[in-house]
């Protein structure tokens, strides 16, 4: 995705988790909802996105875009017609927990420190996933992240002996 013109759909949590996915991967992010939480406001404040805040026009939206994060819920008819568009316009799609009509999942990721993980449940349940992503978020806070620190100070006092 670096590079590359990528659409988040939406304006809340999911869409700001992504924006800010797809924004560390070096895409070429662009958010379109009405109404947006603070973490979109001040990513798109510092020029880290584009924020557009208005319905969006799929034909128009959609040109030039490598992928489509669709985030919104609740409106039928908004979530089939960018299915359609991204299909007629060969875009790749990941539809708010709808799996089957994903062309692509991601994991759900734990960053704290040093520490990675990757929380997948393979597209059987985007929604556990994310939860546990959040507790996992929580359990390792910031006196982990220290005591982590110290281990790799430890680690590398000793490998230097």
């Amino acid at each position: 995705v670096h590079g590359r013109r990528c659409v988040v759909l939406g304006g809340e949590d999911e869409a700001a988790d992504k924006s800010a996915r797809l924004v560390a991967a070096g895409a070429k992010v662009t958010v379109i909802c009405p109404v947006v939480g603070a973490a979109i406001s001040q990513a798109a404040d510092h020029g880290e996105l584009h924020w557009e805040a208005r319905e969006p026009d799929l034909e128009q939206d959609l040109e030039d875009t490598f992928l489509v994060m669709n985030t919104c819920h609740g409106n039928a008819d908004l979530i089939e017609r960018v299915r359609s568009a991204c299909v007629r316009q060969r875009i790749l799609l990941n539809p708010y927990d709808d799996p089957e009509r994903s062309d692509f999942g991601m994991a759900a990721l734990v960053n704290k420190g040093h520490l990675r993980i990757s929380i997948s449940t393979s597209n059987a349940s985007p929604t556990l996933a994310g939860r546990l992503r959040h507790q996992l978020d929580e359990l390792f806070d910031e006196e982990f992240v220290e005591f982590l620190d110290l281990l790799g100070t430890i680690r590398r006092t000793l490998r230097e002996r």
